[in-house]
């Protein structure tokens, strides 16, 4: 992604190694205030791995964050099946995952659904921003024109239909419906009203 050169379905498991050395360590394993020391650290540092970890946890996250794509963990015909077989995961049973029936370790209280308590005030006394409305010509035409290997989504496909249905006009449904469901021609002119005829205006 940093270097342009395209990506696929294995970015996603180099994502999840970073959330999971983030959830194990509690830091960042590329951090920097620096972007540009932390891109060089993402495209060729090698993240230090705590002492206190596990063996499973050591061996997922090297796994999960290996630089080349192709022997990404992950990455293989099986697809996250590899993932889910980790002995890191060895505990997990994934249906239950899958069901929802897994009860959380720990679910803080909360007084309601706007209550804030839990989070960092350093995010809470942020005034909120509608980003929505600040336009970007550039980000736009990257997004009309966007194309995402092994994703279906196809940019013109979704815009001729798109085309397609809004050059649908009223009298071409409203024909189509009466040829659908037998509705004669008579009924259909019944339920159609009148014009309104002119009323002379009063003499002055």
């Amino acid at each position: 992604v940093i270097m342009e050169n395209g990506h696929g379905k294995s970015v996603d498991f180099w994502a999840l190694g970073v959330l999971v050395f983030e959830m194990v360590t509690g830091v960042h394993p590329f951090y920097s205030r620096n972007k540009e020391e932390m891109y060089r650290r993402i495209l060729s540092h090698t993240p230090v791995l705590p002492p206190y970890l596990s063996k499973e946890a050591k061996d997922i996250l090297q796994a999960l964050t290996c630089k080349d794509p192709a022997a990404r963990l992950g990455s293989g015909p099986r697809g996250a099946q590899e993932v889910k077989e980790h002995p890191f995961f060895k505990n997990v049973d994934w249906d239950s995952v899958l069901e929802k029936r897994i009860k959380p370790p720990y679910a803080p209280p909360r007084k309601g659904s706007t209550d804030t308590q839990h989070f960092d005030d350093e995010f809470t006394r942020e005034l909120p921003l509608d980003s929505v409305c600040v336009r970007d010509p550039a980000m736009e035409k990257l997004m009309r024109d966007a194309r995402f290997d092994s994703f279906s989504y196809n940019v013109d496909q979704a815009e001729k239909v798109t085309g397609d249905l809004a050059s649908v006009t009223l009298d071409d449904t409203a024909i189509n419906l009466r040829q659908d469901s037998g509705i004669s021609q008579s009924v259909a002119e019944e339920a159609t009203p009148a014009p309104a005829e002119a009323t002379p205006a009063p003499a002055s």
